[in-house]
């Protein structure tokens, strides 16, 4: 039966049968199209016109009618008899649509008979679907229930329905529809088959209805008798076939209905064993699924715990990121600040050197000026000269009068010079004053030579430093970076290095237990438990070596990170060199700069001195009160411009004496850096031990984390951000429990997602089983098809060299199926180890989160351990506002030095006043008198008593003489005036900076008691920064179980890959086994034809050699003849030379034939051995 399903036999059949019975249905139809247009003839003749009513009523019969052949379609598929036909039930519809009045049971009647002609025409239709429905159900191996063939009952409701809606709109068209409900009429009258009995009720029918009707049939009732004749014969015939070919069908579909439950039994078989299959696996999953819950409570507890460290340390690293900020902000200040100040510094030293050459250009304009009043002056000295001449008559006359004065004058003279001697006894204490500071400036410059060679001799290394500070800088947030690294680094090894002790501790611990163990078991097994226990040790030691194995790589790689870094802090701090060395080469080149400035400033001194005293000897020359007075306003303006020149002179002197000491400072601390780094590189090239290693590193990190905020506490900004420091990381720990339990939270979606994955890879690989086992059974069903296939292909093969071409096929084929199960067998045990494989990740996941919880209690009885945050907050808010009250004392105080250094600063600047105008009144009342305006105001007051007394001793009277001592004496009171106003000035600034210089010295112990609570939270982020890197390596570590569960995930894709692999190679064997089956039918027909051809040869070669034969026999015996003749010598000559050409042309003829046969024997040779390639 399969092979008849199979076969194209059925194929061809169903078509066939389909097509024969739409060529029988157009076929009737076409035939009878010349009566119908008779008759529509007629009655366009007679143009007869129903009523309205006429026609709903018709129309409502026809739904009627419609109705009822809905309901009883599927009843007559059943019945096998034909039933009798009347005329009345075929004219029933013609009646229904001329004549308004009705006849049920003619419409009963007509609508049964059009219904078996329906079933009769769609019967093999049906069977068509019920076979695509049995080939279709062969498929899959689910149930499938035997679907009723003959009845198929619908609901008539809604047919009914359905066709009342046309019904329904016909009427509404009326007489538009009368003609198309005619013909359809009419057509139907052509499909009825009619007895005698029903044409004659037919026939009544319509001459009861309307007269013109019966007119109509009695012209046309002799023609259509005749036709109706025909047309019952032929029908009678096609009804006869048609009932042949259903009783056919019928058979078949018993047929089919046996093989359906054949089926139904097979595939019922499968089920159960599915079933089976289905529960095993279910209570398989169960179990899974409970060793999975397991394992997802645990790795929630262990989220939990890893987000609570993760938020601890991530709060803490914000906090250092906002230290790290704060830092840079303070460090960019100073360095915007000192560039501000260097920047104001070089624009007022431009500014000075400006106004020195405006002031030289003025000074050139002014000598042009004074060139120009000379010559005034020459031509005065003539007029001076003729009034000398009447001025010495005069003088002859006064000569007598002052002669009598000059007795009275000597007394006060003599007065007059003693006090003199005193104040040129203070002008030369003055000079010997600026004697001493001119010494003093020629040894600090010399001082500055030195200093300039020692940093030329310096230059390498103070540029590397002066370079370094500015990097030191900028660069603090990459030292805080690399320092974080180390105490991550380290955090990481103490952890496993407490970790390896622990484990050891452990597996000592273990091993103890597990020998006593072994010693009360040792008295009653002992043989067994001697291999038992060798057993054991030769597996603890494996572990023991495995993990010691493991801590040596993980020793290995932590060296190998730690001389990177160490190779890194080399590299960094050369850097730091180079740029210090720049720096100190720019310093050098500023200083140098400063010092040509310098220089430069001082010859321009010199060379304005000499103007000064030539123009002093001119002045002496030429006694003009207003030329003195202009030029010792010149001097006095120069001398004020030196002084400030010396000023920023002492200004920069003094920065470059601090920036050497910001350079000393950094170079120690260059230098015990690369000590540090030095001890660092010999201890590990010593080999000292890991943990001796480790807190090395802590110190030094820790050194130069101090080293790093003495360079920042340098900064004024350090002082309020402190307390900033304080309340963020206090603030941090509760970031940080945040932070920490979002960690957990993801990582418990994230074991979600890895459960979810988990039994989905569950489900596949369940599914993969099934699979497996369904390929099997296919295989197998493969291997008997293939099997019985060989058998019939041996059975009908008849030759021997086909029959070893199948075999050896057969076997290629058996070879590949065998190649296929090993590999499905190979992949069965792969999914088994890696079942094994995700079993012993779970163990481990176990064992991780054992120790994790450990680690976890230990975290708590740390937290428990340290104050309180809210007397920490308490005692940082207690110290902050001290801070606050000290920083606003220093403001004041601050505010008070400035206030007094303006009131100085006035004070200097009233007595320079007053100074300048007590020497311009001295130069108006002895324009005569020049002194230098380059000395101290004390010093020239002596000068020019000691020039005014030589001019007083011939000019000037008593008089005169008494108004310039007293405003010698009020000159003198107020110089002592200010100068001790100075001195209490600098007495009240020495108190206020001892105050500020204890106000420090408080704030720098605040700050170091601040600095010890602050290396101590450092501790405890320290101690987190361990626990938390612990986390972290097992957090990697479950991630590499991830992997290798990914991995597991990506090595049963591959699998299925390759059974899909399978599959299709297993559709293209079957493909290829069809092919075979049609080569060896095609083969076995060339075989056939092949060896009919032969058989014909054989007859054509035994036929050609049997006349062979004869031929030879002929020559042999007119050979025969040939001798007698010759013997008895009585034949003539004319009859040898016949015979000799008879036999030449006999021998040609039998040479002929000879190689006619070996071309033939050839060519079945040839065909012979290609006939088995060509197969």
């Amino acid at each position: 039966m399969m092979e008849f399903y199979e076969s194209t036999y059925f194929i061809v059949l169903i078509p066939s049968v389909v097509i024969t019975v739409i060529f029988l249905f157009f076929w009737l139809f076409m035939k009878e199209t010349l009566y119908d247009e008779v008759l529509a003839k007629q009655k366009r003749e007679q143009k007869l016109v129903p009523t309205k009513t006429d026609k709903k009523k018709a129309e409502k019969k026809k739904n009627k009618k419609k109705e009822i052949q809905n309901g009883n379609l599927h009843e007559s598929d059943s019945e096998s008899v034909p039933r009798d036909f009347k005329l009345s039930d075929a004219l029933a519809v013609e009646d229904e649509q001329l004549v308004p009045v009705p006849l049920n049971v003619v419409e009963t009647s007509s609508s049964v008979r059009e219904r078996k002609k329906k079933e009769k025409k769609h019967k093999p239709v049906l069977e068509e679907q019920v076979t695509k429905e049995s080939d279709v159900s062969k498929i899959p191996s689910k149930k499938v229930e035997p679907v009723p063939v003959t009845k198929q009952p619908t609901p008539p409701s809604e047919t009914a329905a359905s066709k009342k809606k046309p019904g329904q709109k016909k009427s509404k068209n009326g007489s538009e529809n009368a003609e198309m409900k005619f013909k359809d009429f009419i057509l139907s009258l052509k499909t009825m088959i009619f007895s005698e009995d029903e044409a004659l009720c037919v026939v009544d029918l319509l001459k009861e209805k309307s007269g013109v009707i019966q007119d109509a049939l009695k012209k046309s009732s002799k023609g259509e008798l005749t036709v109706l004749v025909h047309q019952l014969q032929e029908k009678d015939k096609l009804l006869a076939a048609v009932k042949e070919d259903a009783a056919a069908m019928k058979d078949r579909c018993k047929q089919l209905t046996q093989e359906m439950m054949t089926e139904k039994e097979r595939s019922n078989v499968v089920i159960a064993r599915m079933k089976d299959r289905i529960g095993t696996l279910e209570k398989e999953h169960n179990v899974f699924q409970n060793k999975m819950h397991v394992s997802y409570q645990e790795t929630q507890q262990m989220q939990m715990k890893f987000q609570q460290v993760r938020e601890q340390m991530e709060a803490e690293i914000a906090h250092l990121k906002q230290e790290n900020g704060i830092l840079r902000d303070a460090v960019s200040n100073t360095t915007n600040q000192l560039e501000n100040k260097q920047s104001a510094e070089l624009n007022k030293l431009r500014q000075d050197y400006a106004r020195l050459v405006n002031e030289l250009t003025e000074k050139t304009g002014k000598l042009q000026q004074e060139e120009v009043q000379k010559k005034n002056a020459e031509q005065a000295v003539t007029q001076l000269k003729v009034q000398l001449q009447e001025a010495e008559r005069r003088r002859e006359e006064v000569q007598s009068y002052i002669r009598k004065r000059t007795a009275e004058h000597e007394a006060a003279q003599q007065d007059l010079q003693s006090k003199f001697v005193a104040k040129e006894n203070e002008v030369q204490s003055l000079h010997s004053k600026l004697t001493d500071t001119l010494v003093s400036k020629q040894q600090l410059e010399q001082r500055l030579m030195q200093l300039m060679e020692l940093e030329q001799k310096r230059v390498n290394k103070e540029e590397s430093l002066q370079m370094q500070v500015q990097d030191i800088l900028e660069q603090n947030e990459a030292l805080k970076a690399q320092i974080q690294q180390f105490h991550s680094q380290i955090a990481a090894q103490t952890s496993a290095s407490v970790l390896a002790e622990e484990l050891h501790k452990v597996i000592a611990e273990k091993d103890k237990q597990i020998k006593q163990t072994e010693d009360s078991l040792a008295n009653e097994h002992d043989h067994l438990t001697s291999k038992e226990e060798e057993l054991k040790d030769i597996q603890n030691m494996n572990f023991l070596l495995k993990a010691e194995v493991q801590k040596l790589q993980a020793l290995a790689n932590e060296q190998a990170a730690a001389a990177h870094e160490l190779e890194k802090m080399h590299k960094s701090i050369r850097v730091k060199d180079d740029k210090i060395r720049l720096l100190e080469e720019q310093l050098q080149r500023e200083i140098s700069n400063k010092m040509e400035e310098f220089k430069i400033l001082s010859d321009q001194n010199k060379a304005l001195q000499l103007e000064v005293q030539k123009l002093q000897t001119l002045v002496f020359e030429q006694p003009n009160k207003d030329v003195v007075e202009q030029m010792e306003k010149c001097i006095q303006e120069k001398d004020e411009k030196l002084k400030t020149v010396e000023e920023l002179l002492e200004t920069g002197l003094i920065q470059v004496a601090t920036k050497e000491e910001e350079l000393n400072a950094i170079r120690t601390e260059n230098s015990s850096l690369t000590k540090e780094v030095q001890d660092l590189k010999a201890k590990q090239n010593d080999q000292v031990s890991f943990a001796s290693l480790v807190e090395e590193l802590k110190k030094v990190i820790h050194e130069k984390d101090g080293k790093i905020k003495s360079v920042e506490e340098l900064l004024e900004a350090e002082l309020l951000k402190v307390a900033n420091k304080e309340k963020t990381v206090q603030l941090s720990i509760t970031s940080q429990v945040q932070e920490l339990q979002n960690l957990l939270k993801r990582k418990e979606e994230q074991m979600n997602t890895l459960k979810t994955v988990l039994e989905e890879k569950e489900k596949d690989l369940a599914n993969s089983g099934k699979w497996l086992q369904d390929l099997q059974e296919e295989n197998e069903s493969l291997k008997a098809h293939v099997q019985e296939i060989a058998q019939h292909n041996l059975k009908e093969a008849c030759s021997a060299s086909r029959h070893e071409e199948l075999e050896t096929v057969l076997k290629e084929k058996e070879n590949e199926m065998k190649r296929v199960e090993s590999m499905l067998k190979e992949r069965e045990s792969d999914l088994s180890s890696k079942t094994k494989l995700l079993q012993e990740v779970q163990d481990e996941n176990n064992l991780f989160k054992s120790q994790i919880e450990q680690l976890k209690q230990q975290n708590y009885q740390q937290a428990s351990s340290f104050p309180p945050h809210e007397e920490l907050l308490k005692v940082i808010s207690e110290r902050d506002k001290e801070i606050t009250g000290l920083r606003n004392e220093i403001d004041t105080l601050k505010d008070a030095v400035e206030h007094q250094r303006k009131k100085n600063n006035e004070r200097q600047q009233h007595l320079g006043a007053v100074e300048l105008e007590a020497k311009e009144v001295l130069k108006k009342l002895f324009p005569k008198v020049s002194v230098p305006s380059d000395l101290n105001y004390s010093e020239w007051l002596r000068g020019f008593e000691k020039k005014a007394k030589e001019c007083m001793t011939g000019t000037s009277g008593s008089e005169e003489v008494k108004v310039l001592e007293h405003k010698l004496k009020e000159a003198d009171e107020m110089h002592t005036l200010l100068q001790l106003e100075c001195e209490k000035y600098k007495s009240v600034l020495a108190e206020t900076e001892g105050i500020l210089q204890k106000l420090q010295r408080s704030v720098e112990q605040e700050e170091n008691k601040w600095k010890v609570k602050v290396d101590e939270s450092q501790k405890t982020i320290t101690k987190m920064q361990l626990s938390f890197t612990s986390l972290e390596h097992e957090l990697e570590q479950l991630r590499r179980e991830n992997k290798d569960i990914e991995n597991l995930r990506r090595e049963r894709e591959n699998l299925e890959m390759e059974l899909e692999k399978a599959e299709i190679e297993r559709s293209t064997y079957v493909t290829e086994v069809r092919e075979l089956k049609t080569q060896l039918n095609e083969t076995l027909t060339k075989l056939k034809t092949e060896q009919s051809e032969r058989q014909k040869v054989a007859g054509d070669l035994h036929k050609a050699q049997q006349s062979l034969d004869l031929i030879q026999s002929k020559i042999v015996k007119a050979a025969g003849d040939t001798t007698v003749i010759e013997n008895s010598d009585v034949s003539p000559e004319s009859e040898s030379s016949e015979k000799e050409t008879m036999s030449v042309s006999l021998n040609q003829t039998v040479a002929q034939l000879q190689q006619l046969l070996q071309a033939v024997n050839q060519q079945l040779t040839k065909e012979k051995e290609h006939y088995p390639v060509v197969e």
